[in-house]
């Protein structure tokens, strides 16, 4: 690849905004912790982890918008535009630039600082792609195939540079290529092997909750270990304990998804193969736990 003009979004404000929402999933997912260790009540526990799953995701969620924000670059090369946003890149040879300037659109519904992304429809330009952190400063790039609206800190900067590669580099244009989150998904899923132990760690999860679910009415109370001397430590009702499936599953898909973002990047790919095969044994070593627990009560 050729030798890029890096520049980046604001961030400050961004940044702020993104841990604040992480907290508040963090809050949320803790809460429903808090709800499930001290319901007594099958409802309630069921309540309580559904909340914990739910902020969980939004944890992963923002996670994600914080990696984006910090990984988001606008770059220009003698032959083409690169914006990337996260696991979104796009590649705009010059030859497809139609126009650049700025323009004071109105981002897409909902979004926050840090991550003004997303498709929308605007009178001024049509259909719209955000990649932008900040309402201002706001950059219309206008191609051949799409419209895309970014915020890079320096927009100045960014004209001359994009006008000075125009002027230089537009008989230099190489292929447009469009790359879409999903296709990290899909890549990794060629392999047979991921594909094996996604199946085996998925299979094994629903298992263990339909086992632990059908054992709940009949087992009130469980030993959670033994003590120093080899004695049992008291009960508690099994109910209480199901959060540590809950934990554990978390924790699995923490896994995945750091694997599915190590994958396309051959010099990490082990990592991925790593942190996917220790997810199939952490699995099976969660139900052992348990069906130990239950022989031992």
């Amino acid at each position: 690849m050729a030798a890029e003009q890096v520049f980046r979004p604001p961030r400050g404000w961004g940044l702020l905004v993104q841990s604040l929402w992480l907290l508040g999933a963090a809050v949320l997912t803790g809460s429903g912790i808090a709800l499930a260790l001290s319901a007594a009540g099958l409802a309630a526990i069921y309540a309580g982890l559904a909340l914990a799953l739910l902020g969980a995701g939004l944890v992963l969620w923002r996670i994600y918008r914080l990696y984006a924000l910090l990984e988001a670059r606008y770059a220009i090369a003698e032959g083409y535009v690169r914006l990337q946003w996260g696991l979104r890149q796009e590649i705009i040879p010059l030859t497809d630039v139609l126009w650049a300037r700025s323009l004071p659109l109105r981002p897409p519904r909902l979004a926050t600082p840090g991550g003004f992304t997303g498709r929308v429809q605007r009178p001024e330009v049509g259909m719209v792609e955000f990649m932008a952190a900040a309402r201002r400063p706001l950059i219309v790039l206008a191609t051949s195939r799409r419209v895309y609206a970014i915020s890079p800190q320096q927009a100045a900067g960014f004209m001359e540079a994009l006008q000075r590669a125009l002027q230089t580099g537009r008989l230099q244009g190489g292929g447009a290529r469009s790359v879409h989150p999903a296709e990290w998904v899909r890549s990794p899923f060629g392999q047979p092997a991921t594909r094996f132990l996604f199946l085996f760690t998925a299979l094994t999860w629903l298992g263990l909750f339909a086992w632990l679910g059908l054992l709940l009415p009949r087992a009130p109370a469980l030993s959670a270990g033994f003590d120093a001397a080899g004695r049992a430590l008291p009960p508690r009702p099994l109910p209480q304990m199901f959060w540590l499936a809950a934990f554990g599953f978390v924790l699995v898909l923490v896994d995945w998804l750091l694997g599915l973002l190590l994958y396309p990047e051959r010099g990490r790919r082990h990592w991925a193969w790593f942190l996917w095969g220790g997810a199939a044994l952490t699995s099976a070593l969660t139900v052992l736990a348990y069906a130990f627990l239950l022989e031992a009560a």
